[in-house]
């Protein structure tokens, strides 16, 4: 009976030592200091790229930018693996515009992708316009999209330069909740993957795991009771794993076909969330520019990319298709607004000829224009006393709407944007930059617009449309 004992105590308090090592580790991540290291393969013409935009996702409220281990433990992952740009600035606080500047390179309103003011938000996508399916076309890989938000439905010319195109996320109704999790555009795009398996391909994935309406089950939620106190981030953050269970699963598909190392993958978000974190940035997003509504992550792995690298460079929503066109030998239209990073994915110091991005925003009457440097921030709103009334309307509707301060921020030491500074140089940027913006969209067919009521109820469900 003693030996016995002698065997089995040890024993478990081995186990109950490692079990408290592993809840110790959850509820207080370890930062592993990201070391760089040599890309892995070379990216050719039988390179796969896939692109999944992760609607909804404000970098802060990951783990690689500071959230919790068990938040998005998988993105985590994908941290070592690959590259991390840390500073990323989304082209717009919303869907449609932020779309537009990853798939084609330029601001929405340079080429006629805004409803200035209207809130109807039907633009269509100019022909004239490169998109990153006809820059993959080009090379002779097979392309196939799928979007589970109407934002990027093939109506709104976001199907261009695609084989195949799937709009999933249309069947939105008003009071009825008809969200896509992100597996179902996985498991579409293997399919299409697995109808020509020794092609190379180019996949574009639009998911809206982030996205209200809350669908996450009390026990799922669980996870993340009482981590900051606040009820709204907590259930925020159950979607954010629902996402990054939706790469894991890309991830893993991609693995099992045997085609890992011949793919490389790029993750962006395409705006955040206010989340009311602090309450003067607002509960949503559109309307605002702060960093809880425009930073977001961008990350890349897989061949020919550099492993545990983390990138400090400034950069834009506009900056990925040059990125991707310059890794694949393909080029770009000269009026591009984008610059391309693609050496700093392979390893490479990188130096941008700019040193700040742009963030512009027509959302229902908001008007606003922003400018991030990599310390300050500096914003204008066109119409305060339309954009005020709105505020005090959604005030009154949900308790909480934001509050829009014209001015500059350091957002590094002050993230939350409460005290303004100045910097005229910066400021100075932002009126010029909305007139060049405003006469460069002329060129692309400012008439063409959808007049579907479909997609506009399916808008008005996600919140987009008054």
């Amino acid at each position: 009976m003693k030996r016995w004992l002698l065997l089995v105590v040890p024993g478990v308090l081995l186990i109950g030592g490692w079990a408290a090592m592993f809840w110790a580790h959850r509820a207080v991540p370890e930062r592993v200091p990201l070391v760089p290291s040599a890309a892995i393969g070379a990216i050719g013409p039988n390179t796969n790229v896939v692109l999944v935009v992760g609607c909804t996702v404000r970098a802060d409220q990951t783990t690689p930018w500071g959230a919790p281990t068990n938040v998005t433990p998988f993105l985590e992952e994908l941290a070592h693996r690959g590259t991390r740009f840390a500073n990323t600035i989304a082209a717009a606080p919303w869907t449609r515009p932020s779309l537009t500047a990853i798939f084609t390179g330029r601001h929405a309103l340079s080429i006629a992708m805004t409803e200035a003011g209207s809130g109807r938000s039907r633009k269509v996508l100019s022909p004239k316009v490169q998109t990153l399916g006809e820059l993959m076309k080009a090379t002779g890989r097979r392309t196939f999209g799928a979007t589970a938000n109407p934002n990027a439905d093939e109506r709104f010319g976001m199907g261009q330069g695609f084989d195949g195109y799937e709009d999933i996320g249309t069947g939105w109704k008003s009071g009825y909740v008809g969200k896509v999790p992100g597996r179902a555009l996985v498991d579409r795009a293997m399919e299409f993957v697995d109808e020509a398996p020794d092609r190379a391909f180019y996949l574009q994935l639009v998911t809206i795991d982030a996205h209200l309406p809350d669908t996450t089950t009390a026990w799922q939620r669980s996870r993340f009771y009482g981590t900051v106190g606040n009820d709204e981030v907590e259930r925020y953050r159950t979607q954010l794993r629902d996402l990054d269970e939706t790469l894991r699963a890309l991830d893993e598909e991609v693995t099992e076909r045997g085609l890992a190392d011949s793919t490389v993958f790029v993750f962006v978000g395409d705006h955040g969330e206010g989340l009311s974190l602090p309450a003067h940035h607002g509960h949503g997003h559109g309307r605002f520019l702060f960093p809880s509504a425009v930073q977001v992550p961008w990350m890349m792995w897989g061949t020919g990319v550099a492993r545990g690298r983390v990138v400090d460079t400034l950069v834009s929503h506009v900056d990925v298709l040059p990125t991707l066109a310059e890794l694949v030998g393909e080029p770009v239209d000269e009026d591009v607004q984008g610059l391309s990073v693609a050496a700093a994915v392979r390893g490479e110091d990188v130096q941008l000829p700019r040193s700040h991005v742009f963030v512009d925003t027509w959302f229902r009457s908001a008007s606003r224009v922003g400018v991030y440097s990599s310390t300050h921030m500096c914003q204008i709103d066109y119409r305060p006393v339309d954009t005020a009334r709105q505020e005090e309307r959604l005030r009154e509707r949900i308790g909480v709407s934001g509050t829009f301060e014209e001015g500059c921020f350091d957002w590094r030491a002050d993230r939350e944007a409460r005290h303004v500074i100045e910097d005229p140089e910066l400021m100075g940027l932002l009126r010029p930059w909305r007139v060049e913006q405003q006469r460069l969209r002329h060129r692309f067919g400012d008439d063409l617009d959808v007049d579907d009521s479909e997609i506009s109820e399916a808008l008005e469900a996600l919140g987009y449309v008054e």
